[in-house]
């Protein structure tokens, strides 16, 4: 009987779940121009013209490539396009709950446990889930990780080649992987399982050069990240506002294309820091890594992976709120257990997230207390997150013989 009333339960909360999902996500859309700008995006690359300026430059082709897809399928109509976009996302996301339920199944894990923390961090994030569409290469992500965890390499390794087509992200997991893979197996059967992989990127290196000889300088995605400075929901952004605060320093919100950057003293000094911290956090990743090489398996491979992409978010000079997403499936394998104070600061900084973008995001532009203390608290969060990681793989805790 108590099993036939939790089974009618689940009836109702899973729909009510899914609808107030939706509801939520495309109320923050609406807040977003996001959408409006892909459009733009694929209209112009249809029409065989270089896209919108800043997308080219900040996105890599095979986003381009969804857009134009996107465009097509939808008769090339700004609210079908709008909606198509939305749909494909939400597919999409629930792509991802899928995978990590098949990661967990095998593992000693609770497959129940991962999907309800997965929906703690996704919730908040709705309208980034729907409005953008880094959905995509998250998945690509997760699947290489539940790929590599099978043992089916090669196709693992070209997973990762096709998201990093579509965000760069995923290219960060290489040196994890590869370093996972010898442990293993030799240099040789690394070159051959490489090879799909090595495929992706030739064919992405040609259609790029192919579209960028028309438009101009190929190499303008790298101009355009080293023309933004320290972004307003980055880390450092967070140590410098309190200062602010506090009235001993000015500082100065700018738009350098469509980014939200600070002006202040000694920000160049700082933009140009950011890199070798950048560095130094993604190498303490790395290293721990290459520590832990002989048990890198099921929920140890994922902690590692999900060690390397905060390192990069925390390191980087650029924090956009869809970031967070990167994170949600990894830490949802990692954290669904015992360890219910990090899960805790991971739903934390999600709900934060969602919170300071969109809701309170014309606040902090405007150098508001508030949504200051928020993103402040947010950021610590996520450190103290990091430093749990370090901790724990390091020493090799609890994830040591964790298998799928």
């Amino acid at each position: 009987m108590l099993a036939m009333k939790n089974i009618g339960r689940e009836r109702i909360l899973v729909p009510a779940a899914l609808l107030a999902f939706v509801a939520f996500g495309f109320y923050g859309v609406l807040l977003s121009y996001d959408i409006t700008i892909y459009f733009d995006d694929a209209s112009a690359l249809t029409r065989g013209e270089m896209p919108v300026r800043v997308i080219a430059m900040a996105y890599p082709l095979f986003a381009h490539l969804l857009f134009a897809g996107t465009y097509l399928l939808s008769n090339g109509t700004r609210n079908s396009f709008a909606l198509s976009f939305i749909a494909l996302q939400f597919l999409v996301a629930t792509a991802v709950f899928g995978l990590v339920f098949v990661f967990t199944r095998g593992a000693r894990v609770s497959p129940t446990r991962s999907l309800q923390l997965l929906s703690f961090l996704i919730f908040p994030l709705a309208g980034l889930v729907l409005g953008r569409f880094d959905m995509f290469p998250t998945a690509a992500a997760f699947a290489a990780l539940l790929c590599f965890s099978r043992k089916e390499y090669a196709a693992s390794f070209a997973l990762l080649a096709l998201g990093a087509g579509l965000k760069l992200f995923p290219a960060l997991l290489f040196p994890v992987f590869a370093i996972a893979y010898l442990a293993r197996r030799d240099a040789a059967s690394l070159a051959r399982d490489l090879l799909p992989a090595c495929l992706v990127a030739i064919a992405y290196v040609l259609l790029w050069a192919g579209m960028f000889s028309g438009w101009g300088d190929p190499f303008l995605p790298i101009a355009y990240n080293s023309m933004r400075t320290v972004q307003i929901e980055s880390t450092y952004a967070s140590a410098i506002l309190p200062v602010y605060l506090a009235g001993l320093i000015p500082v100065e919100v700018r738009d350098i294309e469509y980014a939200m950057t600070l002006r202040f003293p000694g920000e160049p000094l700082v933009s140009s820091a950011s890199m070798f911290v950048l560095i130094f956090a993604v190498g303490i990743a790395y290293a721990t890594a290459f520590r832990r090489r002989g048990e890198l398996e099921g929920t140890a491979l994922a902690a590692c992976c999900l060690f390397v992409l905060l390192s990069f978010v925390l390191g980087s000079k650029v924090f956009s709120p869809q970031y967070l997403l990167w994170l949600a499936p990894f830490t949802a394998v990692v954290y669904c257990g015992e360890r219910k104070m990090e899960a805790m600061l991971a739903i934390a900084a999600a709900w934060l997230t969602g919170a300071i973008y969109p809701w309170l995001y014309g606040p902090l532009v405007n150098l508001s207390a508030f949504a200051i203390l928020l993103l402040f608290a947010r950021n610590i969060l996520l450190i103290l997150l990091w430093f749990s990681l370090l901790a724990e793989l390091w020493r090799g805790g609890r994830w040591r013989t964790a298998k799928t």
